[in-house]
């Protein structure tokens, strides 16, 4: 799980309430908590003073698309890590890598979409069927269209997809190529085109997630 590369969600109730300690020594918190609150900025770990961000919990969040490169499509459920500041009662939500604030699709999804479109030019319908779950929807008045595919071509044109990406001009086909192409150069070299975007999108700066 990464802390600056999720979903930032910080609640700061005005009701003061109880705050049960939880133990420290529990390897996967210590391991996600954030270094500072999200909300006052204090330190998790102040040296020499006690522990200000406490675990507070999980619950579940759920994803869409396929898990692996050309995998079927599903809907699952993956593990958010909560903690609470005690000193200002500010939440945090601490969300696995390739996790997108507002998204039902993970990053992965959405890039090896935007490569299959861009870069291996499938149709709509296959991308659709290679990355949608069941029910994708359509664009209005285009059955031939995917409506997610279609959004996420406009933004990946209009630069809102990855930090330091520009607004381009072209098609949105050519914008989800050269989107595709930025996002593995995020990946390891490997030879497999598709694979090195899928991989290359777990570590990719995208917009809204630092």
């Amino acid at each position: 799980m990464k802390k600056d590369r999720s979903e930032e969600s910080v609640e700061q109730p005005g009701k003061k309430r109880k705050v049960r300690r939880r133990g420290v020594g529990d390897a996967e918190v210590d391991r996600h908590r954030p270094a500072s609150c999200w909300g006052c900025g204090a330190a998790s770990r102040p040296p020499g003073g006690r522990l200000q961000v406490q675990g507070h919990g999980t619950r579940l969040r759920g994803l869409q698309g396929p898990r692996e490169p050309s995998g079927a499509p599903q809907t699952w459920d993956t593990v958010v890590r909560r903690y609470i500041c005690v000193l200002c009662e500010a939440t945090m939500s601490v969300f696995p890598p390739g996790v997108l604030p507002r998204r039902r699709y993970g990053a992965t999804a959405i890039a090896y979409a935007l490569a299959l479109s861009g870069l291996e030019e499938w149709s709509h319908q296959a991308v659709r069927d290679a990355v949608g779950v069941h029910g994708a929807a359509r664009a209005p008045g285009e059955q031939q269209r995917w409506a997610s595919l279609v959004r996420w071509s406009r933004a990946a044109r209009d630069g809102l997809l990855i930090d330091g990406a520009s607004r381009t001009v072209g098609t949105l086909r050519e914008a989800a190529a050269r989107l595709a192409t930025t996002i593995a150069g995020y990946g390891p070299r490997l030879e497999d085109q598709l694979r090195r975007v899928w991989e290359g999108a777990l570590g990719a700066p995208w917009r809204g997630t630092s």
